[in-house]
């Protein structure tokens, strides 16, 4: 973890967060465009990008949710001291 990134943590979560949503979204709009997809090989192509973001979108919420934590944690301890 790079030293400006451990003192902004809850900012770093949050970027996190904002993009495993963005990710989430885009992932759905193209299993959606893939359903539509008028040849087998559209839809392939449409699946193969939709499972990229889809597997994207799920860690990109945990490495916030492990920011946000680690965040919470430092505060304790300074506050203990």
């Amino acid at each position: 973890m790079l030293p400006w990134e451990y003192r902004h943590l809850r900012a770093v979560a949050s970027v996190r967060f904002a993009a495993g949503g963005f990710t989430l979204a885009i992932g759905l709009v193209l299993l959606s465009l893939g359903r539509r997809a008028e040849t087998s090989q559209d839809r392939r192509k449409c699946y193969r990008w939709a499972a990229w973001f889809l597997v994207d979108a799920p860690l990109q919420f945990l490495g916030g949710y492990l920011e946000m934590k680690m965040a919470r944690s430092a505060d304790v301890r300074s506050a203990a001291h």
